[in-house]
């Protein structure tokens, strides 16, 4: 339940790369159709992830004694279980609801709710959505969106867990994650083959 939080923030950007690749490769194995548009995100968002795991633990490395270690709050306590439980379930059925009557918006608006919870059960859904009901590109947004609010659950989840350095690290590996991503979507977005599909 300690530890040195540069070393603790390490493993849990480590823990978002593997689950950026593991989106890539469910979309692979389902639907190879949405890896044009998803694959560079993907892989540049994992590559800054590893990039936050690996700088701090070398550059810090020689100061892991004076490293103030973390404390954690119980995320298994009573309460809280029954708090996610209840989100999740929220979560879903908004996603349902919201999903039917609105089309490729209401897909995205679903996946962002599904994704707070589990990016890789909102990557399935969307995946199997494609091409009908959902144009390719829509599919691929709302994947996206499910690893933008698994992303941002990740961070309120370090800032509520942790505190301190450890939430800061976990915050920053976030915004790093997200804008590399982005960054690479808008890349693509901008060839002239992207906007013929």
């Amino acid at each position: 339940g300690e530890g040195a939080p540069h070393i603790l923030a390490a493993g849990v950007a480590v823990a978002t790369a593997s689950s950026l690749l593991r989106v890539g490769a469910i979309t692979a194995a389902l639907k190879p159709a949405l890896l044009w548009l998803l694959a560079p995100p993907l892989l540049v968002a994992a590559a800054a992830a590893t990039a936050c795991a690996l700088i701090p633990v070398y550059l810090l490395k020689e100061r892991t004694g004076r490293q103030q270690p973390v404390k954690f709050r119980n995320p298994f306590g009573f309460w809280s279980v029954i708090g996610f439980a209840l989100l999740l379930g929220a979560l879903i059925l908004a996603g349902r609801v919201l999903g039917e009557p609105l089309g490729a918006a209401g897909a995205i608006a679903g996946a962002l709710a599904l994704g707070l919870a589990d990016v890789d059960a909102g990557t399935v859904s969307m995946a199997r959505l494609a091409p009908e009901p959902l144009s390719l590109q829509s599919a691929a947004f709302a994947i996206l969106a499910a690893v933008v609010s698994n992303t941002l659950s990740k961070m309120a989840i370090g800032a509520a867990v942790g505190r301190g350095r450890f939430a800061l690290d976990i915050a920053l590996m976030s915004a790093a994650c997200l804008l590399a991503g982005g960054l690479a979507l808008a890349f693509v977005l901008a060839m002239p083959s992207a906007m013929a599909d």
